[in-house]
C-alpha cells in the first residue's frame, strides 16, 4: 500500500472512535495551502504531551481500581515516529 494510499484506508471505528474519525475527516478537508498545516508539528508535539497526562492520570485510576490499562504504552512511540517520519520524507 503506497503511503497516500494508507493515509486514506479506513480504520475500524473501535480502533479511533468517533471524535477522532471526525477531527481526521475535518483535516482530510483542510486546503493543503492552509497555514494550519505549516504549524502540524507543534499541534503533534502539543497532542503527545496531553496523551502522556491523560494516560497518567488513566493509570493512576487504574491503579487505585487494582487495573492495568494494556497495550498504551508502545502506542506513544508508534504515534511519534509515524507522523515525523512521513513529515522528513518531503
Amino acid at each position: 500500500m503506497t503511503e497516500q494510499a494508507a493515509d486514506h484506508a479506513p480504520v475500524q471505528r473501535g480502533e479511533r472512535g468517533r471524535y477522532w474519525d471526525r477531527w481526521l475527516e475535518e483535516l482530510r478537508a483542510l486546503p493543503v495551502e492552509a497555514p494550519e498545516w505549516d504549524g502540524v508539528a507543534a499541534f503533534v508535539a502539543a497532542l503527545q504531551q496531553l496523551t502522556e497526562i491523560k494516560w497518567q492520570e488513566r493509570d493512576s485510576r487504574s491503579r487505585l481500581q487494582g487495573r492495568a490499562i494494556p497495550g498504551r504504552a508502545a502506542a506513544l512511540p508508534r504515534l511519534a515516529s509515524a507522523t515525523y517520519s512521513k513529515r522528513s520524507r518531503r
